[in-house]
């Protein structure tokens, strides 16, 4: 390496550094001159897991020089991998889970400028639907998690004008979704969403369907839908026939309608992190989940 170009060398460490990070402690302790090279690029893929990992993971974005502070890609979870096996270990991250909202605005805030896609986990409710300040940059955002049932008023201040791509495990109801986060979105792609289990989701979903106006903007390209669980034979079907009706009529009056299969949850009705640690790769290694 002592002959590479540096200019070749620094491509080389921005196609290295798509995991979660280790790729890029790892080239720190290479040499001097890979330290020192690999500097803006060391962090454009994170992980941050667990309460202790967001806490030193903000102050060290706070801290650093702007030209190092390059984060394109970002995983944060509030919990640690072991959260969906281990229900105890949600009550103390339950009693400080406003701390915990407000260190990742921290983090959004320093990294703003650069973020490209994040990936969120939280297992409480969040107090936002998208999500609590508005990123120049930001072409994709998954949100893992419950949305606080009051959450219904929006800044409409927040700016998201590159976000292509949206999966939103709790949107809200449809009527919230459609019409008022929607329009914070004026280059959407794609949107998915996964919790469809509420009678009056259909109902709603119904209605913005007879409604003269139309019912997605046009820019965007596909809506994905996972389809609720089926229930087992001996239980009563009536919620979900009456949810899956509407939706395949969802799907015949807009062919952009995707319907998915149910999605596997844990047992707090939660996305398992493992698989939304997996999709958080797939993502920042070039593989987009909408295909």
């Amino acid at each position: 390496m002592d002959r590479c170009p540096p200019e070749v060398c620094a491509q080389i460490y921005a196609f290295a550094c798509c995991d979660d990070g280790r790729t890029g402690r790892a080239l720190s302790l290479v040499s001097r001159l890979t330290h020192e090279i690999s500097g803006p690029y060391k962090l454009q893929s994170v992980s941050v897991i667990g309460h202790n990992q967001l806490y030193a993971f903000a102050d060290l974005v706070e801290r650093i020089p702007d030209h190092l502070r390059r984060i394109r890609y970002i995983f944060v979870s509030a919990h640690p991998r072991e959260t969906g096996v281990l229900p105890r270990a949600i009550a103390p991250e339950f009693q400080r889970r406003m701390e915990v909202f407000a260190v990742f605005k921290r983090i959004l805030e320093a990294i703003g400028s650069s973020v490209e896609i994040i990936h969120v986990f939280f297992v409480f409710n969040r107090p936002f639907v998208v999500l609590p300040i508005g990123l120049p940059k930001l072409e994709e955002l998954v949100i893992h998690g419950s949305l606080e049932p009051s959450t219904t008023l929006l800044d409409k201040n927040l700016q998201f004008p590159s976000l292509k791509n949206l999966w939103l495990t709790s949107s809200g109801s449809p009527f919230f979704l459609v019409q008022k986060v929607l329009p914070l979105l004026p280059v959407l792609k794609h949107l998915r969403i996964s919790e469809v289990r509420a009678e009056i989701h259909a109902t709603e979903w119904k209605m913005l369907r007879n409604d003269p106006a139309p019912l997605f903007p046009s820019h965007l390209e596909k809506i994905y839908i996972h389809k609720p669980t089926e229930p087992r034979p001996d239980s009563r079907r009536g919620l979900y026939n009456t949810i899956m009706l509407e939706l395949h009529e969802l799907g015949e009056c807009d062919d952009r309608v995707v319907l998915l299969p149910p999605f596997k949850l844990d047992m707090f009705s939660m996305v398992e992190f493992q698989v939304a640690e997996a999709t958080y790769h797939s993502s920042a290694s070039g593989t987009p989940w909408w295909e």
